[in-house]
């Protein structure tokens, strides 16, 4: 009985990555696949950081998120930004892997954050990696506003 891994099957486009991870794969995947649907239409009442965070691309990226929202990007942009965006390094963590690591500047930004995670689980997050994104999130949760009168109403009548 041969195992999964001699026929090669986990090297297949469509195989089911890791936490959803795409990465590189991103490109091969079909042209059928729709984006999910959109579940909040922002509104004038919330501000572009508010619908910025909330979103699950800022949770995943929320180094690069909070960049955005510093820079005051359009909701719209900062998402698609997101999306097809590498996950950023902070700059004292970026500042670590240049003395740390040997041909650091020659790597991609995928490999730059590949190889920065990998040497934060060796060396008990020396280089700050695991901080640097708790951190952001916390500062991210921060950019969510509490619900409005109108989301209140919106949820109602959205269940009713």
């Amino acid at each position: 009985m041969r195992s999964d891994l001699h026929a090669f099957s986990h090297l297949r486009s469509d195989a089911n990555r890791a936490r959803g991870y795409t990465g590189r794969y991103a490109s091969w995947r079909s042209a059928d696949i729709q984006p999910e649907p959109q579940e909040d239409t922002p509104t004038d009442t919330h501000s572009n950081a508010h619908w910025i965070a909330r979103r699950q691309e800022a949770k995943n990226n929320p180094v690069y998120a909070l960049r955005l929202i510093d820079n005051h990007t359009p909701y719209q942009s900062a998402i698609v930004k997101l999306r097809e965006s590498y996950r950023h390094l902070s700059r004292y963590t970026t500042r670590k892997m240049e003395a740390v690591c040997s041909g650091w500047e020659l790597l991609d930004g995928e490999d730059k954050n590949l190889e920065a995670f990998n040497y934060s689980l060796r060396t008990n997050d020396a280089n700050g990696y695991q901080a640097s994104l708790r951190a952001a999130s916390e500062r991210l949760e921060r950019h969510i506003e509490p619900m409005n009168w109108e989301d209140i109403e919106r949820l109602g009548n959205h269940h009713a």
